[in-house]
């Protein structure tokens, strides 16, 4: 399945660009509630950070958004930080709560990252264009060095929403035509204020 022949700004989706200095979980969390207690739908998984390992990595999870299943990506155990420890078969997992929701027609789905797996045309690639096939507006993070991937991805220019519960609320009620959408070119070495949510 591909998404190129649909081009931005038709496509409801809101990019957040991974930032080190922002917690995004936690944003997505109280972002989840908000939208709930608007009386919203929300479809998905966020991703997070565990415990410490011995080799200096961290377990990685994410949360099923509606099941609130915790999914292990990584693989215990293993003393090299350079060694790849990623479950494959935990991302078939995610795969399948990912194409469940979609199936469930939320109001938002909410999808963990568009990363390198992704970027080279793996990972939930089929399932983040299954949900733009669906209409179902999409939040999702995508790490800077992976933005002009995620743009070709889509087609066209990314929507880049700042990480707040605010900015997010507002692309909320754009796409839902509470109020509209301004887009402008993105660059995503110059932090979110060139796409915003008025």
């Amino acid at each position: 399945m591909t998404v190129s022949a649909i081009r931005q700004p038709d496509l409801p989706i809101a990019t957040l660009l991974q930032d080190d200095r922002v917690d995004l979980p936690a944003v997505l969390t109280d972002t989840v509630a908000a939208l709930r207690t608007r009386g919203l739908c929300v479809g998905g998984v966020v991703q997070y950070w565990g415990g410490p390992l011995p080799n200096g990595r961290r377990e990685m999870f994410v949360a099923d958004l509606v099941s609130n299943e915790q999914i292990r990506l990584d693989t215990p155990g293993g003393d090299d930080p350079t060694v790849c420890s990623l479950d494959i078969s935990a991302f078939g997992r995610v795969s399948t709560v990912l194409r469940d929701h979609i199936a469930q027609a939320p109001d938002i789905l909410m999808i963990n990252r568009f990363g390198l797996r992704e970027a080279e045309g793996h990972g939930l690639r089929a399932e983040i264009a299954e949900a733009i096939m669906e209409g179902i507006p999409v939040l999702i993070v995508v790490p800077a060095r992976f933005f002009s991937a995620w743009e070709s991805f889509l087609g066209g220019a990314a929507h880049v929403v700042a990480p707040s519960t605010q900015a997010i609320l507002r692309w909320s009620d754009a796409v839902r035509g509470a109020s509209p959408v301004i887009s402008m070119p993105v660059d995503p070495r110059h932090g979110y204020g060139t796409s915003i949510s008025a």
